[in-house]
């Protein structure tokens, strides 16, 4: 139900899903200001656009990947608040982000704080999530990060160690973020659904 590769651009998808979704190499990381260098990754959904919106929106209060890792340990919630859907721009996600581009029911684009002076020995990075319907009741989210790497020793150590980390991390929100939205739109559907993990 996923796919990924480095270098921008999505491989074909697993046996049995759909080829690469279009612009899955370009992104709208341009609302940032332009970036270089890319990883793309993608999973197709049976959900509706707004309620896998709903949940990228909560992205605002979890990264919804590996918990024990970026969330302290903590559970990334399994539950909406009311509000997080509403922008206007600067709102942090992930705690270390920044909200700077969004299309309602369609793209959210984040970027590295700037105000994190300690971020720049990593370069910068945007992250673009883009929601594409597919069919009736199915859409595919494909997720880009551009990074601007800094110059240097330091630059090529983190061209060779992030995207490889970006991928991992990527991969589990991608299936976190698809249980979540399948269960949601699966219960307003009156289909039966097996919490998740």
């Amino acid at each position: 139900r996923w796919a990924g590769a480095s270098g921008g651009s999505a491989t074909a998808a697993a046996a049995g899903g759909p080829g690469p979704p279009a612009g899955a190499g370009t992104g709208d990381d341009g609302a940032c200001g332009g970036r270089r260098r890319g990883i793309a990754m993608y999973t197709a959904i049976a959900a509706t656009p707004a309620v896998v919106y709903g949940w990228l929106c909560q992205l605002r209060v979890a990264p919804y990947s590996y918990d024990w890792i970026d969330n302290l340990g903590r559970r990334s919630p399994r539950t909406q608040p009311a509000g997080l859907t509403e922008h206007r721009g600067g709102e942090r996600f992930m705690v270390i982000f920044e909200l700077c581009g969004f299309d309602p029911d369609r793209s959210i684009t984040i970027r590295l704080r700037r105000d994190l002076g300690w971020l720049r020995v990593i370069g910068d990075s945007a992250i673009t999530y883009r929601i594409e319907p597919v069919a009736d009741g199915a859409c595919r989210l494909v997720v880009k990060v551009a990074m601007l790497y800094p110059r240097g020793l330091r630059g090529r150590l983190m061209r060779w160690l992030l995207p490889t980390g970006d991928l991992i991390m990527m991969r589990k929100q991608l299936q976190t973020l698809n249980v979540l939205s399948e269960g949601e739109f699966a219960r307003g559907a009156g289909a039966p659904w097996r919490p998740p993990r």
